[in-house]
């Protein structure tokens, strides 16, 4: 037989789980644990693969080491899966309202730079003409003044 320090399992997810007074098969059967019972192992014997387990209110047993899981029962992980979920989900409504925040700032942004953009090349379209009704002045001015020196 082989010692070990206690340790907290749990029994698996099969069928429900015959416990023995001794570890194997030809002791009595005394019970059975249900899928998710807590247990604290003390023991096991390598010659039969079987586990003596604390259960309850501190009574002992013997099952199939095979039997024992270290995470919990599906029943007893449901709650803790809704919770992670519903985390996950409040979490995945913050990043898309906070997407959605960005997105439409981002959109407001460009609405304003192509705004700029408009008003800009009306103002450069505005002062190239400026500058050409200009340059034809000046040519108008040097002719003239031309004219006046000969």
């Amino acid at each position: 037989m082989t010692t070990q320090a206690e340790e907290t399992l749990y029994v698996s997810d099969a069928l429900p789980t015959f416990i023995h007074r001794g570890p194997g098969t030809d002791y009595r059967i005394i019970g059975s644990l249900k899928s998710g019972d807590q247990v604290q192992l003390l023991n096991t014997d390598a010659e039969t693969s079987y586990a003596q387990v604390l259960y309850y209110k501190g009574l002992v047993a013997w099952l199939p080491k095979n039997q024992l899981s270290k995470t919990p029962g599906v029943k007893a992980r449901i709650p803790l899966l809704e919770k992670e979920n519903q985390e996950l989900r409040e979490k995945l409504t913050s990043i898309d309202s906070n997407w959605n925040n960005q997105t439409s700032e981002m959109q407001s942004k460009v609405a304003a730079s192509d705004q700029t953009i408009a008003n800009l090349t009306a103002e450069n379209e505005k002062l190239k003409n400026e500058l050409i009704r200009s340059g034809k002045k000046l040519e108008i001015a040097q002719i003239n003044l031309d004219n006046n020196r000969r």
